[in-house]
């Protein structure tokens, strides 16, 4: 069994506790003992290992890896079964666990049943951890244009002889001969009824202009 790390936060320096749980079912003949060996992921494992004596067919086995290490157990007869837990702080802080066994794969933290046949089994277990996706509230702050009421607007021609005046949002349109801009001021004076600072300027008039780029006279 190779133990395998990915994500953006697996670490190597992590440790993974499993427990494996051998069975053989041949209540006659039962073996009498296996053997485990651990070492990096891609090294031939040699050496005498650890030998584990089975009692009535059964023995449980703990065994600690980290990223890129391996596992093997020897001894096992054709018909032999097994189950494999992983545990560990390490292991908890790990979003998702996959394995790939022979004939299929698997995911969580336990691997189920699985039979020995007639040739090796090859199992990859894979812890995966990537970063997590703040969620939350999320302030947008966007500058606010304030307008200021603008008393002197741009010029243009009339359709007939008018006065130069203030222009003013509120009120209704001038007289005929003056343009529909014009409004009514707050105080007159002579000359133009209805209207103040009346200048003789034949021709043209005042009315709103567009005042924060919103149309005229969007105060």
């Amino acid at each position: 069994m190779t133990k395998r790390l990915a994500g953006d936060f697996a670490s190597y320096g992590d440790s993974f506790d499993f427990t494996l749980h051998i069975t053989d079912p041949d209540t006659e003949n039962h073996m009498a003992s296996v053997t485990l060996r651990t070492g990096p992921a891609d090294d031939e494992l040699s050496g005498p290992g650890t030998v584990y004596t089975l009692e009535n067919g059964k023995k449980e086995i703990k065994v600690t890896l980290k990223g890129n290490e391996q596992l093997e157990v020897t001894g096992l007869p054709e018909g032999a079964t097994y189950t494999i837990d992983e545990s560990g702080t390490d292991a908890a802080k790990y979003t998702s666990t996959t394995w790939v066994f022979p004939g299929g794969t698997g995911k969580g933290t336990s691997l189920g049943q699985q039979t020995i046949g007639t040739a090796d089994a090859a199992i990859t277990v894979t812890n995966i951890r990537d970063a997590v996706t703040p969620t939350g509230l999320l302030l947008m702050l966007r500058p606010t244009a304030l307008c200021w009421p603008w008393r002197w607007a741009a010029v243009r021609w009339c359709s007939a002889s008018a006065a130069v005046i203030d222009a003013f949002r509120s009120g209704t349109p001038g007289p005929a001969g003056q343009c529909g801009g014009q409004r009514p001021g707050s105080r007159a004076d002579g000359g133009a009824a209805g209207f103040r600072r009346v200048r003789p300027l034949a021709g043209r008039c005042r009315q709103p202009g567009r005042i924060c780029q919103r149309g005229p006279a969007a105060i």
